[in-house]
């Protein structure tokens, strides 16, 4: 299945547009020849969250939402935080010698052969949007390091009490929403928990 039909068909699946409204969009797609994908992101009526799973359907893509159930701790510091950051990726789950890695640009294939030479792991990447990776990362390589020392505190002092006598810290909790989040402390953006950005130009 091509990319255009791979993208009619998800859109009809998923009942994201109309009947009226999809026929209208597939009638300027003829009459303007650009791309559906060029089209869908100038919508105003779709968010970013969807018209990143159409994106990454239309290529065949895995999308994913990170939640903590979805991310392996361990998995997850097999790059470091510079890298991750960089290549906005983190490392979700391993099976065998494949490494699954959720990517803000999964089809950026330099990035995937850089984790691969530095994890040994057999990468496959799946689709997420940036702002979710940024605060896994933040998440598992800040806030969580940040829990372990307080922790670690605490157990020192053997009386459940804080850093220099004040009020224990409590561990992290995750953000209730109807989109899944990580923890209110991170102070990120509360948007959708979905992940995929086209390379550059891709959308053309």
């Amino acid at each position: 299945m091509n990319e255009h039909d791979a993208t009619v068909a998800f859109l009809k699946r998923e009942n994201l547009l109309a009947e009226a409204e999809l026929a209208a969009l597939l009638e300027r797609q003829a009459e303007s020849g650009q791309s559906l994908l060029t089209l869908i992101g100038e919508r105003t009526d779709l968010d970013e969250g969807e018209k990143a799973r159409i994106t990454a359907a239309a290529r065949g893509i895995e999308f994913v939402t990170l939640a903590p159930e979805t991310i392996d701790p361990v998995v997850a510091h097999l790059i470091p935080q510079a890298v991750a950051s960089r290549l906005g990726a983190i490392p979700i789950r391993r099976d065998g010698g494949t490494l699954t890695v959720a990517m803000s640009e999964p089809l950026d294939l330099a990035a995937r052969d850089e984790i691969e030479l530095k994890t040994g792991y057999k990468v496959v990447a799946v689709a997420a949007l940036p702002e979710a990776i940024q605060q896994a990362i933040h998440y598992h390589f800040d806030v969580a390091s940040v829990t372990k020392q307080a922790i670690a505190s605490m157990r020192l002092k053997g009386d459940g009490t804080g850093p220099a006598g004040g009020p224990a810290q409590p561990r992290p909790t995750w953000r209730s929403a109807h989109t899944v989040g990580f923890p209110s402390s991170a102070r990120m953006s509360a948007k959708k928990l979905a992940y995929f950005k086209p390379l550059s130009g891709e959308m053309a």
